[in-house]
């Protein structure tokens, strides 16, 4: 889900680098603090750090996928 979160803020938002980076930790943050009210639940640190490496791991991804798109576009012409 969170690098699904990445990846989807980087198509939305392109080039806003720091923006998505703050966003999606916050987003990553919220989550995890919610599951202390939800009964049977816990918010780990643990948890918030591989939720926060998908978040990275879908921008590294997004923007990767961008930028060799937007050479091989540039290639063609």
């Amino acid at each position: 889900v969170f690098l699904l979160a990445g990846l989807a803020f980087v198509f939305g938002y392109p080039g806003h680098y720091l923006f998505q980076c703050v966003t999606l930790s916050l987003f990553t943050a919220a989550i995890e603090l919610l599951q202390m009210w939800v009964p049977g639940r816990h918010a780990r640190l643990s948890d918030f750090i591989a939720g926060f490496a998908g978040v990275i791991l879908g921008i590294v991804l997004g923007h990767l996928s961008t930028k060799f798109a937007w050479g091989k576009q540039h290639e063609e012409k």
